[in-house]
């Protein structure tokens, strides 16, 4: 009798949690895909903007070469903007 409690729980709870993956919105960034933004102050991106560049603008070698991310540094004063 338990066992089918149990067993009769666990099936709900993965109903419901396939009901509520299906119907969640797909929520999107902003930017173009391979941008990655940074909110750093001036003398911060100073220090970091070279290893960041390093780390996340790889290239990759395709007949027109391209870069894996494109690094921005945003503005703080625009900081509610993004």
């Amino acid at each position: 009798m338990k066992v089918r409690i149990v067993a009769l729980f666990i099936l709900i709870f993965f109903i419901c949690a396939f009901q509520y993956s299906c119907s969640r919105r797909n929520i999107t960034g902003w930017g173009q895909d391979g941008d990655i933004y940074v909110l750093a102050d001036s003398t911060i991106w100073n220090d970091i903007s070279p290893i960041l560049s390093q780390t996340f603008e790889k290239q990759i070698i395709t007949p027109q070469n391209e870069t894996i991310f494109t690094i921005h540094r945003a503005n703080l004063d625009k900081f509610k903007r993004y």
